[in-house]
């Protein structure tokens, strides 16, 4: 890890890229670029990452992160479509469920895969995404 470490800072690095079928990789000015030649299995990148979590409870927790991350994988993959459902006030007084359907686009499962929290692209702050319309934000 030194040798990449040196390697990354040497071309002047922000970050490295570690990630499982694909090679090492440094972010150079915003462009990633390969430090190794070989790609990594899924096994090799959870040795590295062990080797850099310095607390014992927090690399025994890593597997329960693991899955939560194949999980958000998966549901991103599958789903079809996004329902969401809210109470709004009724104009004679009360409230009543409205509902929206969004068919799952590629922005959605974008952020499915990225964000733990699985909240839509733009929800609740009035910001939606281009190809989305919702019941509130047109």
């Amino acid at each position: 890890m030194q040798e990449l470490f040196r390697a990354a800072i040497e071309r002047g690095a922000s970050d490295i890229d570690i990630r499982a079928g694909d090679f090492i990789r440094a972010r150079v000015h915003g462009d990633l670029q390969p430090l190794t030649q070989q790609k990594l299995s899924v096994e090799q990148v959870k040795g590295i990452a062990m080797k850099l979590i310095p607390h014992e409870e927090d690399r025994a927790n890593f597997d329960k992160i693991l899955d939560q991350e194949m999980i958000r994988i998966r549901l991103s993959e599958t789903l079809q479509a996004v329902i969401s459902q809210r109470l709004v006030q009724k104009k004679t007084g009360g409230r009543i469920a409205a509902m929206e359907i969004m068919p799952v686009t590629a922005t959605i499962r974008m952020n499915m895969f990225n964000d733990p929290s699985g909240a839509a692209p733009g929800a609740g702050d009035g910001n939606m995404a281009d190809e989305m319309s919702n019941m509130f934000g047109g």
